[in-house]
């Protein structure tokens, strides 16, 4: 019952979570080459 619920979101929300990192890391790195283009 509710424990699977429960489970549930979290694995969700975890999931949900480590997506926006890696969409974060893949915007670092772009704006990084970006800049380093731009530098040289």
């Amino acid at each position: 019952g509710w424990i699977n619920i429960l489970i549930l979101i979290l694995t969700v929300l975890s999931g949900s979570l480590s997506s926006m990192k890696l969409k974060k890391e893949r915007i670092k790195r772009k704006e990084i080459r970006e800049f380093s283009e731009l530098s040289r």
